[in-house]
């Protein structure tokens, strides 16, 4: 039996450097940093930046077959020299 991997999506990792960096400038900086102004961004650049980063939501993991999990802590080779030692 073979064992398929989970393809995930293509995740985009948070950049606390760039966070940093615009939460340290003058507003008017910060603006020209993030491409934004004052009053926010237009219906097109919200659709474009969508469909470049994706929407702000948080994904939660899916919950997890507790059979699964159980036959998981087995599938060790401490467990496997346990097992033989014990037979």
């Amino acid at each position: 039996m073979m064992w398929k991997k989970k393809l995930r999506q293509p995740q985009y990792s948070f950049n606390s450097e760039k966070v940093f960096l615009v939460a340290t400038q003058p507003g008017k900086s910060a603006y020209s940093y993030l491409q934004a102004t004052r009053l926010g961004l237009t219906k097109g650049e919200v659709e474009q930046r969508q469909s470049t980063y994706g929407k702000n939501e948080v994904v939660h993991e899916q919950r997890k077959n507790p059979f699964i999990l159980f036959i998981k802590t087995f599938i060790n080779p401490f467990i496997g020299v346990l097992t033989g030692l014990a037979i």
